[in-house]
């Protein structure tokens, strides 16, 4: 099986940096991913066993994230919308008529587009393994 040669090694850190492209289907990258664009953007082919050593070789890590509690969310925290009582709940309930819908909605929107949040939850992962290497690297 012929192997990445090392003068495309950048252009496949390139690639994989620039992370999940709209034509792979996916959000995040892993393995097979990484199988799939050797072979179709590289010519290559190679097993999953075969693509993580490559990754491995390229400075590549793979994680098990774990997300953080949702009370270390600074936006959650920020609201002041975090109860651990019924009458804290009930006294968050009273406060929603004030609340602006149209604000409501631009901070939703904001928040939660689907990308933004895949980026949010990589730079948790990121933060929260100790490692010094990224998510969106990984396999």
């Amino acid at each position: 099986m012929p192997r990445l040669p090392r003068d495309r090694e950048d252009q496949l850190r390139a690639r994989l940096n620039a992370g999940a492209q709209p034509n792979d289907g996916v959000c995040t990258l892993r393995g097979k991913d990484v199988v799939r664009i050797l072979e179709k953007e590289f010519g290559l082919k190679y097993r999953l066993g075969g693509a993580y050593d490559l990754l491995g070789r390229l400075g590549y890590s793979c994680l098990t994230p774990r997300p953080l509690h949702e009370k270390s969310d600074p936006e959650v925290i920020a609201d002041g919308f975090i109860v651990e009582s019924v009458e804290q709940v009930v006294e968050a309930i009273r406060r929603i008529p004030a609340l602006d819908r149209r604000t409501c909605r631009n901070i939703f929107e904001e928040r939660f587009e689907a990308s933004r949040m895949a980026r949010s939850y990589i730079n948790v992962y990121e933060k929260s393994s100790g490692a010094n290497c990224r998510l969106s690297e990984c396999c």
